[in-house]
């Protein structure tokens, strides 16, 4: 099965059209006024790309790099989802289908080599996620898909505030690393974003953003009148804010234990963790494995 492949952006800037002129007529002999473009960005994010190059070659790189840490970020968030929902199947949720039919997704990532072909199946693993939650919930909410730019209802804006605070929690611990976060391997690299941190947030919204939800929503610590609606923008109230982030940073600083460690370590540990196997990985050729929750 080979999905179309589809274009999802979480929170990201535009594309820019770098294209030549296509009036400019190379028999002109006017003048052409050179304009310098090379931001400090780009000269550091060449730089870096050439480090890496030498290191490894350009087989390596052009070849295994970014689809082999792509498919590991793709892949670890797959399992993640998949962590949420055989959870709450345990508790009677009858979702079982949804998880067959992402198991069978997940299976053929093995065949996958192309990045945007990637993309597509991860959307088809989200779609089929999101769909599954009308059974997670303990009462009917206005929940379907997912819907962005703007948010359409409260799960939908719940979902984007929560995602929002993973992403500045995962550039935050990219700063303390030496990774530059606008070289990224699975979602689109612009100067305009930071988009590594879209890479590594990737496996741990649904331990975070979701499982938040999945609380304050069944525990009724936030309800349909804690968000209004204007425009077609659904906006969440000030104080189910302060409540979500309230809980998200609890389940921030939740300690875990992982088997090749002998003390425990908490969410936001874990992901400076990634952000260093990441690091090892691309400069000490120590091969990453994205990081895979147990339950």
């Amino acid at each position: 099965m080979k999905p179309a492949p589809e274009q999802t952006t979480d929170l990201s800037g535009t594309h820019i059209d770098s294209s030549p002129d296509q009036n400019t007529s190379p028999q002109q002999n006017v003048p052409q006024q050179k304009k310098d473009n090379f931001s400090p960005s780009i000269i550091i994010a060449t730089i870096l790309s050439l480090v890496m190059l030498i290191g490894i070659g350009w087989y390596g790189y052009t070849t295994w790099y970014p689809n082999y840490l792509a498919k590991q970020f793709v892949t670890a968030a797959a399992h993640n989802t998949l962590c949420n929902l055989k959870y709450h199947q345990n508790r009677k949720a009858n979702i079982g289908d949804y998880i067959e039919y992402i198991e069978e997704i997940v299976k053929e990532l093995d065949e996958v080599e192309d990045v945007d072909e990637l993309m597509g199946y991860e959307g088809m693993i989200k779609r089929a996620y999101y769909e599954a939650w009308k059974e997670i919930f303990n009462y009917p909410i206005d929940f379907y898909k997912r819907v962005k730019n703007p948010p359409d209802n409260l799960i939908n804006s719940l979902i984007s505030y929560g995602n929002m605070i993973v992403y500045g929690v995962c550039i935050n611990e990219i700063y303390q690393t030496k990774l530059y976060p606008e070289i990224s391997f699975l979602h689109e690299p612009s100067e305009a974003r930071l988009s590594l941190c879209f890479d590594i947030a990737e496996m741990f919204k649904p331990l975070l953003t979701d499982r938040i939800i999945f609380k304050v929503i069944n525990k009724n610590m936030i309800s349909p009148k804690d968000a209004f609606t204007k425009n077609g923008f659904c906006r969440l109230s000030k104080n189910a804010k302060k409540i979500y982030a309230q809980e998200f940073e609890l389940k921030l600083n939740t300690k875990i234990k992982l088997k090749d460690k002998s003390n425990k370590l908490t969410y936001k540990t874990l992901i400076r963790e990634e952000c260093y196997k990441l690091h090892k990985h691309i400069t000490e050729k120590e091969k990453y494995i994205a990081y895979k929750s147990k339950w």
